[in-house]
Order: C-alpha cells, then structure tokens, then sequence
C-alpha cells in the first residue's frame, strides 16, 4: 500500500512539472509574438519617414519649365510692279537666286532656292537658333518668299543688321532691335509668358518697319 502511494505522489509531481513547463512555452511564445508586431511597428515607422523624406525632396526640387521659343526671322516678299513674284523660278523675268547675295555682321552668303530643280525639297530641321545661309521657298499659301534668319529669341540684339543685294544694282538693308524682360515669379505660368516679355522693332532701309514680313516692288 505504502508502496503504491510513493508511485502517485512521484506521477503528481511529474505532471505539476510539465504543465509548469507548458505554462512557460507559452508565455514565450506570446513575448515572441508581441516582439515581432513591435518590429513591424518600427518598420511602418521608417516608411512613413521616408514618405514624409520623399514629399520634402519632390517640394524641394520642382522643376522648372524648358520653353523652346520660335527664333526671330525675316521673310521678304518681292515682285513687280504687275504683282508677278520675282522669287518665283516659274515666273520668266524672276530674278535668278545665284545672283543675290546677302551680307550680315560682315560675311557674305549665298542665297539657296529650294524652288529650282537641282535644290533638295526638303529643308533640314534647325533645332537651334543659329544665322545660316538664307533659302527661298514657299511660305504657307505656296507664295514664294526669301527666308533670313535665325536668331535666338531669348537674346537680345540691337540693329541686327542685314544688307541684300539682288543682283539688279539695287540694295536693302533689313534690321530688328529685339529685348525682353524675365519676371522668375511666372517661370512656370503658360499664362504670363513663362516670365517673359519680348519687344521687338523691325526696320527697312533705316525706317521703322511694321513686322517682320517685308513686301518689296521692283
């Protein structure tokens, strides 16, 4: 009898234990549990401060508008005195284009017709406002006119100056005065100009001169 009592008290005993133990696995596993919402936690944390990182920097770093503006040309319409267009190689009397010469700042060029026959039809793109030799072609309506430029409109000139002679003994002399004002408070406002104001004079043969669209009576 003693015997068997000495055996129930040793399996009470090993049971207490291990439901101690059970009871101490658990309580870690809940501690392990709160751990890793803990991190989760720091890790939202750290999104939102790169959040907040990014909004600063996009606020810091606004981009400003990049306007190509058109260039500043001269086109030149030219004819007789019975209307007929003198630029026109269809016309018999027209003047011939190898013979016009224009001068500007001191260097002469030569005039291309892209209206004769041995002249490419296609004109090649200028992705920069730079003075190149000047060309006939057809304006909008098919009106043959003499084309001169470029120049940048976001500079300024005074009296760019430039003389043709058409090969007839005659002489013209074209020139503009071109400035701006640039207010940064409207640099991204379509509205305003983008911040500029352009103020541009044209004249012909030392007269002021209504635009940059010349029509001449030979």
């Amino acid at each position: 009898m003693k015997k068997f009592q000495y055996l129930a008290l040793l399996l009470a005993a090993f049971m207490t234990i291990s439901c101690e133990k059970d009871i101490v696995n658990i309580q870690d596993v809940d501690s392990d549990q709160t751990n890793v919402s803990n991190d989760d936690n720091d890790v939202n944390d750290v999104n939102d401060v790169n959040k907040d990182d990014n909004n600063t920097n996009n606020d810091d770093n606004e981009q400003d508008v990049i306007v190509d503006w058109a260039p500043l040309e001269l086109f030149v319409y030219l004819s007789d005195a019975d209307g007929n267009n003198l630029l026109d190689p269809e016309y018999e009397h027209a003047y011939d284009s190898a013979n016009i010469v224009l001068t500007y700042e001191g260097k002469e060029y030569e005039v291309i017709n892209y209206l004769t026959p041995n002249e490419p039809k296609v004109q090649p793109m200028a992705y920069l406002a730079v003075f190149d030799a000047p060309y006939i072609c057809h304006d909008t309506k098919g009106v043959a006119r003499l084309t001169i430029g470029e120049w940048g409109r976001n500079e300024k000139w005074d009296m760019a100056t430039v003389d043709v002679a058409w090969g007839d003994g005659t002489t013209d002399t074209f020139a503009f005065s071109h400035d701006f004002t640039y207010n940064p408070e409207y640099r991204n406002d379509a509205d305003n100009g983008w911040g500029f104001t352009f103020t541009t004079q044209y004249y012909l043969n030392g007269e002021s001169h209504d635009g940059c669209m010349y029509y001449l009576v030979k």
